[in-house]
């Protein structure tokens, strides 16, 4: 880290991520929004991202997390398990 450079918290506000969200929307790049926020470009990539296009699944929770436990089940898991053989079959 630069000496006496000013740290920016580690996590986005909400505020932060609409205003990413509106950015995006906006057609703007990711630099030009990271610079009006004064966070780095990465960050506000790993954003759009995590959240799809600036956080518009809704107050900035990634979609990963909005699908966990909605996907189907695998066909395999839905058939009846094997009956044990014997020796007698």
């Amino acid at each position: 880290m630069r000496s006496g450079a000013a740290r920016a918290p580690a996590r986005l506000s909400l505020q932060e991520r609409e205003e990413i969200s509106r950015g995006v929307q906006a057609g703007e790049s990711m630099r030009a929004i990271a610079r009006r926020l004064g966070r780095s470009a990465s960050t506000v990539s790993r954003d759009v991202a995590a959240t799809g296009a600036g956080g518009s699944t809704g107050r900035g929770v990634p979609k990963k997390a909005l699908s966990a436990g909605r996907v189907a089940p695998s066909t395999a898991s839905l058939r009846a398990p094997p009956l044990p053989w014997t020796p007698s079959m």
